[in-house]
């Protein structure tokens, strides 16, 4: 009489299984190929702002009287890298729609990852526009709890975006950032349109960084605020980071110097003056123009604002 039969995992049954599932995983690696795979939502880093050498720039080694309230030097900004497309066009992604104009001002991408970029060619122009407050899924996410289906769909805050995807100086794809779902992260094409791009174009009047000179220091000292203007209006700005590696500045900290410490250099990004006399009495100083400002990328980030806001109950 036979006992219990054990099935010897080397046997057929062992075999025809393993036959099955190498079947199995040829065809998901066949899917897996014939399906581009999601990496997530997208992500862009933008080219920024930049601070252009001076309309009138102070000659090197040339002297100065100033006096409370003066300027010391004056900047324009500018944008790095944009594109202006020749004509309308008319995105929609994701239940959002957008038209871009001439007009619109968009910025070249200098990083990107997620969704199916990752199918573009190395170097594929990708430029985009302002990003915008979706207030229609904020309402909506607020009425519902965040269930509606635009709130679901994209993000509070998006930019569309437009890829040159043949580098042929026409745009013809687009994409959302801040689509959520894996159908709406996906380009879409687009009719052609013309594009031209610029560098370095200062962005307009009232639009500079400043170097003041102030006598109101404490224990007899003065100072040199920095001021960054956007639209003639002076930023409540925390800190200012240029590209050149000559370090933060802290815009609310102004450089300051002392009598007893002069001669002095201050560097202010790529600025630099040397404080030759002080007068403690009269606030006034004598300095030399070392460096003006000069070419270079800069970041700022703003003081925390606190805004309230009346809902009528």
């Amino acid at each position: 009489m036979l006992g219990p039969q054990r099935i010897d995992p080397g046997g057929y049954m062992s075999r025809s299984r393993k036959k099955r599932r190498g079947r199995l995983a040829a065809l998901f690696v066949l899917l897996a190929a014939a399906a581009p795979a999601q990496a997530g939502q997208y992500r862009v880093g933008l080219a920024g702002m930049v601070i252009l050498p001076a309309e009138a720039p102070n000659a090197a080694g040339s002297e100065r009287r100033l006096m409370p309230g003066d300027t010391v030097m004056r900047a324009p900004l500018g944008w790095f890298h944009t594109a202006a497309i020749a004509e309308d066009v008319t995105v929609e992604i994701a239940g959002v729609s957008e038209t871009i104009t001439p007009l619109s001002q968009l910025w070249a991408v200098i990083s990107r990852r997620g969704g199916d970029l990752s199918s573009l060619a190395e170097g594929a122009p990708i430029f985009c526009g302002e990003l915008r407050t979706n207030a229609v899924a904020a309402v909506a996410s607020s009425l519902t709890l965040g269930l509606s289906s635009v709130a679901t769909r994209v993000a509070r805050q998006r930019r569309f975006c437009l890829v040159d995807s043949d580098s042929d100086g026409r745009f013809d794809r687009a994409f959302l950032v801040g689509a959520k779902r894996a159908p709406d992260q996906i380009m879409v094409p687009i009719t052609p349109v013309a594009y031209r791009e610029a560098r370095n174009v200062p962005i307009g009047e009232g639009n500079h960084i400043e170097i003041g000179y102030s006598g109101g220091g404490l224990l007899g000292s003065a100072n040199f605020p920095v001021g960054f203007y956007v639209g003639g209006v002076r930023q409540p700005i925390d800190l200012m980071l240029t590209g050149d590696g000559r370090g933060i500045v802290r815009t609310s900290a102004a450089p300051n110097f002392r009598s007893r410490r002069i001669p002095m250099a201050v560097t202010i990004g790529s600025a630099q003056v040397t404080v030759l006399a002080f007068d403690s009495q009269s606030k006034g100083a004598t300095i030399r123009y070392d460096r003006d400002f000069q070419w270079t990328p800069v970041s700022v980030s703003y003081r925390p604002q606190t805004i309230y806001v009346y809902v009528p109950g």
